[in-house]
């Protein structure tokens, strides 16, 4: 595991530690396996270019602020699809299709940009018993909502996404992922899910032990996740990047300097921008303000 410096590393592990904990976990409710679905493909433009951002469903001003510079950068770089890297609705997920927030927090936001959605869930979506399924089911009518399952795979262009569940990983998920990653003939190898491996807010032991084996052995190029309320780039594993996009639009989370797995690091909301081909997979990180703040490619 990287090293901070003494108390700051040991703080973190613990902090992870006890996130995992059945004590610290006792809100979660993850319920029973779902099957996913077979691969499906996402039409898409070349090079394709994907809207990122997690940690987001707080109805505040940040919130709206973040999604009408989506909305304005969608204007001038108009994206196929989005992707959504949990904590959809804060504090304890959505537990009705009836919640006037679907209206207030997603569709009004982000529907005026009129592509599909592909969530996952994040610890928040789970603390509700019933939101996991409610989100699940509101792919059914809504038109830009997708989520059938909390983990699935699909392709868009060169990439092949894996939208994985971080907060309920079980070891059916961890084999379902292994075959996918090794059938795939994508040119470029993308999973995406809410719990970073690597982070200068904290690192994740558990995922570091169980999910970052798996990502290497698939030989996956990037590994995108939120849950922590900042952006972020992490050094990178051999040729396995970690990129963070926390800042759609709940409170802040704190950095720490000393980390050295940092690349770049922002206490800032904003989201992320995806664009790949068959020689380069990009990610530009905009603000606010709809500027670039950041950028990290993969050449090949």
């Amino acid at each position: 595991m990287t090293r901070i410096n003494g108390a700051a590393s040991a703080a973190m592990v613990i902090l992870a530690l006890l996130w995992h904990s059945p004590s610290a976990a006792a809100q979660i409710h993850c319920g029973a396996e779902r099957e996913p679905p077979p691969v499906f493909t996402v039409q898409a433009r070349t090079p394709i270019r994907a809207l990122a951002f997690g940690d987001f469903g707080e109805g505040n001003e940040p919130q709206r602020r973040t999604a009408a510079a989506m909305v304005a950068y969608h204007g001038s770089h108009p994206f196929d699809f989005g992707i959504t890297l949990g904590d959809n609705f804060y504090p304890s997920g959505i537990s009705s299709l009836a919640d006037p927030r679907w209206k207030s927090q997603f569709e009004d936001l982000y529907g005026p940009m009129g592509i599909k959605f592909y969530a996952t869930l994040g610890n928040h979506d789970y603390y509700d018993i019933a939101s996991p399924t409610t989100e699940i089911s509101y792919s059914k009518s809504s038109p830009d909502w997708r989520l059938e399952s909390p983990y699935y795979t699909f392709v868009a262009g060169p990439v092949q996404f894996f939208a994985i569940d971080t907060v309920c990983l079980s070891q059916a998920e961890l084999d379902w992922l292994t075959k996918e990653l090794a059938t795939s003939r994508a040119h470029w190898k993308l999973v995406y899910g809410h719990y970073p491996i690597f982070s200068a807010t904290e690192e994740d032991p558990v995922l570091i032990e169980k999910l970052l084996p798996v990502l290497k052995r698939g030989q996956v190029d990037v590994y995108l996740s939120g849950h922590h309320h900042n952006l972020q780039v992490l050094r990178s594993d051999g040729h396995l990047h970690f990129w963070v996009s926390g800042g759609g639009g709940a409170h802040l989370h704190p950095l720490h300097w000393g980390y050295e797995r940092t690349v770049y690091k922002k206490k800032a909301n904003g989201f992320t921008v995806l664009e790949a081909d068959d020689h380069h997979l990009t990610a530009r990180f905009i603000g606010t303000n709809g500027d670039e703040l950041y950028r990290d490619s993969i050449n090949r």
